[in-house]
């Protein structure tokens, strides 16, 4: 998923687009705490993001169907799906702007079709599953030792990839060296060296972002800008940074057109 410098990154659960072109991001969640609405809010905000490209309208920004299967009851009324839907509170009219949110009831146990499936997602065994498709693959994941050595390795994936989000936070906080972050994340040194490179990348990204920025003004104003920016990144290692390699370079008197250049061609790498 693509995001702004400086967003918080996720990873959706599953992400798909049927024939009309409308996407779907789904999540399955067992507590309250990870369906709060404002990350269904930020997860549907992301998807906009993703799909709507430089040059492109806004209106053609695709339907959005955020997706919250939540192992309990989260509005308690007993409803096997709550639609969410933006309306204009003056007209009482939907407004109709392609978001979609909807928060299904992991306990409902109707005969519908609804019913059927979320007694299939809390099933263990596959004979007792309603759909054929859900329990074909639950024989695969489970019983085939192809299928668990697969699913062994998406659980490990995942670990790691929770472990490396870890790293990055320390990276960026600039306070533990390379061991430290091995020895705290759980990390071997291979992931942390990738997290490093990663970390790497995002700074010069910064850099070259404010460095270009910088040169579309006069010399003069410098010094605002630079207390803006100061004010814009909280992380003071990324802010030393940039701020002591723009002064050093504007001080020389170096073409700094060319430097940037030099970091475009780095972070292309």
């Amino acid at each position: 998923m693509k995001r702004l410098a400086g967003a918080r990154s996720i990873c959706l659960d599953a992400y798909g687009t049927d024939s009309a072109g409308k996407k779907y991001d789904l999540e399955i969640q067992r507590q309250d705490k990870g369906a709060d609405p404002h990350r269904a809010r930020y997860h549907s905000s992301v998807m906009d993001i993703e799909n709507l490209h430089s040059g492109q309208e806004f209106k053609e920004l695709p339907d959005t169907y955020t997706i919250f299967i939540i192992e309990k009851d989260f509005y308690g009324q007993g409803e096997a799906v709550y639609p969410i839907e933006r309306i204009n509170l003056a007209t009482g009219k939907s407004f109709e702007d392609g978001e979609h949110i909807l928060y299904v009831n992991g306990e409902y146990r109707g005969d519908s079709a609804i019913g059927k499936l979320m007694h299939d997602f809390n099933c263990t065994k596959a004979d007792d599953m309603n759909f054929e498709l859900m329990a074909n693959r639950t024989r695969y994941l489970k019983e085939n030792p192809k299928g668990v050595n697969e699913m062994c390795k998406i659980m490990e994936d995942m670990r790691i990839e929770s472990l490396k989000e870890v790293a990055l936070r320390m990276l960026a906080a600039g306070k533990y060296a390379l061991e430290e972050i091995s020895s705290i994340s759980g990390l071997s040194q291979h992931n942390t060296f990738d997290c490093t490179l990663r970390f790497k990348i995002q700074t010069q990204r910064i850099i070259f972002s404010v460095f270009a920025f910088m040169e579309c003004v006069k010399s003069n104003l410098f010094f605002v800008i630079n207390h803006f920016w100061q004010k814009l990144f909280q992380n003071s290692c990324i802010f030393a940074k940039v701020s002591r390699n723009y002064q050093r370079i504007h001080n020389s008197g170096i073409n700094t057109s060319k430097y940037i250049c030099f970091q475009f061609q780095f972070i292309k790498k």
